[in-house]
C-alpha cells in the first residue's frame, strides 16, 4: 500500500457536540433550537445520500425545508466558522500511527465529508496538518460519490489506497466495492477486531 486516506470525525477526531448544541441554542429560539437540534445528524446524512457535495446555499435551504426551522446563510457560514474552534480531541494512537506511516514514506491524506476551511483549520489546531499530503472535502465531492474515493487516490492506483474510517457504507463497504483496501475504524461495538476492522488506529502499525 502506497496511499493511506483517513476520515477524520470519528476517526482521526473524537466527536464532540456539546459546543454545537449551544451554538443552535444561541441562535435559535428555544422552541426551534429543541425541534432542530436532535435532527443534525438524519439532515446531513440525507444531504450526503443526495447531493454530490457540500455547498452553503444549498445546505440552508435543505435543513430549513427539511427541518421547518429557518437556518439562514448567515447561520451555516458562523456553524462552519465557529466549529473549528470547537474542543476536539485525537483518537487514541492518532499520532503515534501517522508519524509511523510517514517514517515508512507512505502518502497520507484526508476525505472528509464536511467543509474544507473547517477542517483543514482542526487538523493545523491539533498540530497535525503536516502529515497529510492531501485533503479532500466535502466542498469538492461527498462520500458515498464515487468521484469522491478515486478522487482521493491522487495519482495513485486505487489498489494501492486503503481508506480508514468509521462509518460502514462509506468508509468500509462502498470503497472495497470499488477496489480499494479498506479498514473499518470501531472503538467500542460489536464488530470483532480482524485485518478489516481495528478498535486502535495504532493496529495499522501491525497490518502494515
Amino acid at each position: 500500500m502506497e496511499r493511506f486516506i483517513f476520515d477524520l470525525d470519528g476517526t482521526i477526531f473524537i466527536n464532540e457536540y456539546d459546543s454545537e448544541r449551544e451554538y443552535f441554542k444561541e441562535v435559535l429560539s428555544t422552541k426551534d433550537s429543541k425541534k432542530f437540534i436532535p435532527k443534525i445528524p438524519e439532515l446531513l446524512n440525507r444531504y450526503e445520500e443526495l447531493y454530490p457535495y457540500y455547498d452553503i446555499n444549498l445546505l440552508s435551504r435543505f435543513l430549513t425545508i427539511n427541518s421547518g426551522v429557518l437556518i439562514t446563510k448567515d447561520i451555516v457560514e458562523k456553524w462552519i466558522d465557529l466549529g473549528a474552534s470547537f474542543p476536539t480531541e485525537l483518537s487514541s494512537g492518532a499520532i503515534e500511527t501517522l508519524e509511523y506511516l510517514k517514517q515508512k514514506n507512505k502518502s497520507l491524506a484526508v476525505l472528509t465529508n464536511w467543509f474544507g476551511d473547517f477542517q483543514i483549520k482542526r487538523l493545523e489546531n491539533m498540530g497535525i496538518r503536516k502529515y497529510f499530503d492531501d485533503i479532500y472535502t466535502g466542498d469538492i465531492h461527498i462520500k458515498p460519490n464515487k468521484k469522491a474515493y478515486l478522487n482521493a487516490c491522487g495519482n495513485y492506483d486505487i489498489k494501492d489506497c486503503t481508506i480508514i474510517g468509521d462509518n460502514y457504507e462509506k468508509d468500509f463497504y462502498i470503497p472495497k466495492n470499488l477496489g480499494m483496501n479498506a479498514i473499518l475504524y470501531r472503538p467500542k461495538g460489536d464488530f470483532k477486531e480482524s485485518k478489516d476492522v481495528i478498535k486502535n488506529l495504532v493496529k495499522i502499525k501491525e497490518l502494515y
